[in-house]
């Protein structure tokens, strides 16, 4: 058996090795190093790399390296450049260990915090992701069900009692037309019955399609509860493609599984969810939630007229000053429930810890939405650690991956931070990338959008007869949500509302365009406004500048300090097993395949 130093493979493009990968960069390797049936191909100061090992980083590469990082990507051309990668994360994790850094305060609080989150997604992995099961019968239903259409009409109440009166009505006889017309402030519903037209499976609520479908034309459901309140739904007609075939159904069954998993899903979720609320019954301290409000709304007020792609969306020195600001209420009670209680700190704690995109707030019902998904997920994770979830085997695999994403991005911004990065750094950068740091260029729309091509027509010629565009899309579009408000679609970018957008960008303000197909439909619409882009304050992206500068510098420092740490440490390679285990492996074959199309990329 041949052993040599994997120095040896350094001259084999160790220059190339990604290089980018420091930043954060989440190493498999101390997840399952001693895995009994797995050979063993390399070692590092005793520690063992096994075939296991390779395999699993090696399909991870473009899963959960490129995607997270998003930074540079590279051709492996040669299984060895995926080995280096595997020991260089190695020794640079095994250094910061030797170092303390697993020792500090912030790691202790931030391993908890990533301890919290996995354990919490266990619970979803144990009572809703592995405890869907499907059915034959279940994928042919939406086999049929993706090749239909169906008419449907619908009385609508955010009150049980009121569909409950309303039901009886229909059942002395009192007609769809006369009761819509009575309930419905939406004029087109109003006046068509509560006609919703013709529906497309998967489109719409998962317990409305699941009522609709189920009836046969002319029946109408018992009262069905989405998120919106309370429906009753009456089924007029059912088109069905007469082109369906067995063929079809087994070409289609792979993605036939999938959604009714994920359909399944988030019943079972929902479910789960609500019967874990009704069973706490959290309730926000109305006072706390109030000033929480009040401030963070001067907050926002202070900073004038801000366009940003992230406006609402808190900065970090916001956040600290908030923070600061309510020290002497941090530890007033926010939620309560029949258990236990959460405090004001607890909240400050929690958005601390949320990246700056996922901070928008713009008022009170969004801080409102934003703490009561809070509060779930602090209920799910307690119940998680009560199952004792914390204890298997992917929470720990996946804390153990986030460990040295950290030790190695700590390491790094320790050897490379030792100048300090000036604001006139920050301004620079800021004043040379002004394109990169700001708003991207938006276009508003009315939309008038009708499933018949006769329709269409006619729409079209009471446009050009000089009919207001703004009528025409209240009285005819499909889109009910943008009907009530003249088809309005509001301000949307680039890849927003396709194929629209493919339109309305070319087009100038004022100008009509259509019809075209938006999937089985037909959309005719009007530019209303365009907005160039517009910068964002140096404020709100000095941190995301601050990082940059950072990355840069650790590009610049890996290869030399990566160089330094392989003479510290013990790196020894099996070569004989690499060749046969990997290089002639199919399996390689396989997972080379798989990241052929991995590319070098320019991070601006």
């Amino acid at each position: 058996m041949k052993f040599f130093k994997i120095d040896d493979l350094s001259e084999m493009n160790r220059n190339k090795i990604f290089i980018f990968f420091s930043l954060f960069i989440l190493s498999f390797i101390s997840c399952g190093k001693s895995v009994p049936d797995s050979p063993i191909i390399a070692t590092v100061n005793g520690e063992p790399i096994t075939v296991d090992d390779f395999y699993e980083e090696a399909r991870n590469v473009p899963a959960r390296r490129v995607l997270n990082v998003g930074a540079a990507v590279k051709h492996y051309k040669d299984p060895s450049d995926i080995l280096n990668m595997l020991i260089e994360l190695e020794i640079v994790v095994a250094e910061a260990r030797n170092r303390g850094l697993d020792k500090t305060e912030e790691f202790k609080k931030l391993r908890k915090s990533q301890l919290d989150e996995e354990t919490m997604w266990q619970l979803y992995e144990e009572k809703v992701y592995s405890a869907t099961a499907i059915s034959e019968i279940e994928l042919r239903n939406e086999y049929l069900r993706q090749n239909q259409k169906i008419k449907v009409r619908h009385l609508f109440s955010k009150n049980k009692n009121e569909i409950l009166e309303i039901q009886n009505r229909l059942k002395s006889d009192e007609g769809f037309d006369s009761i819509a017309k009575e309930l419905f402030r939406d004029p087109v519903l109003s006046s068509n019955g509560g006609d919703l037209g013709w529906l497309e499976w998967g489109e719409w609520d998962a317990s409305f399609e699941e009522a609709a479908w189920e009836l046969a034309p002319g029946e109408t459901s018992e009262p069905v509860r989405t998120r919106f309140g309370w429906h009753l739904i009456k089924m007029d007609d059912r088109q069905q493609n007469i082109f369906i075939t067995e063929d079809g159904f087994r070409e289609k069954y792979s993605s036939l599984q999938k959604d009714v998993h994920r359909r399944k899903a988030k019943k079972l979720s929902d479910d789960y969810v609500n019967e874990l609320m009704s069973s706490k019954t959290p309730i926000i301290d109305k006072d706390s939630f109030v000033a929480i409000a009040d401030y963070m709304g001067e907050v926002m007020s202070r900073r004038g007229k801000v366009i940003t792609e992230n406006e609402g969306s808190f900065s970090d020195p916001e956040l600290r000053n908030i923070t600061i600001d309510f020290t002497e209420r941090l530890d007033d009670r926010l939620v309560s429930w029949n258990n236990g209680n959460f405090t004001i700190g607890h909240f400050m704690e929690y958005l601390n810890g949320l990246s700056p995109k996922k901070r928008k707030i713009t008022g009170a019902q969004s801080l409102n939405r934003k703490m009561w998904k809070w509060i779930r997920d602090r209920l799910l994770t307690e119940e998680a650690y009560r199952l004792g979830l914390d204890k298997s085997d992917r929470v720990k695999k996946e804390v153990t991956f986030w460990e040295d994403n950290y030790l190695m991005n700590t390491l790094l911004t320790e050897k490379s931070g030792n100048e300090p990065i000036t604001k006139e750094m920050i301004s620079k950068e800021y004043d040379s990338f002004r394109k990169k740091y700001s708003t991207a260029p938006m276009v508003n729309v009315r939309e008038i959008l009708l499933t018949d091509s006769v329709a269409i027509r006619e729409v079209m010629m009471k446009i050009e007869e000089g009919e207001d565009f703004s009528e025409l899309a209240k009285t005819y579009s499909e889109r009910d949500w943008a009907a009530v408000n003249g088809g309005e679609l509001g301000y949307f970018r680039m890849g927003q509302f396709k194929p629209i957008d493919k339109f309305a960008f070319k087009a100038k303000a004022g100008e009509i365009i259509g019809p075209f197909e938006v999937g089985s439909k037909y959309s005719i619409i009007k530019v209303i406004g365009k907005k160039g882009r517009e910068p964002i304050s140096l404020e709100q992206v000095s941190d995301q500048i601050r990082r940059e500068i950072l990355l840069r510098r650790r590009t610049v420092l890996y290869p030399e300090y990566v160089t330094e740490l392989r003479k510290k440490y013990d790196i020894v390679m099996d070569a004989d097993l690499f060749a046969a285990e990997v290089v002639s492996s199919k399996e390689w074959s396989e997972v080379k395949g798989a990241i052929s199309n991995l590319f070098v990329m320019d991070r601006r």
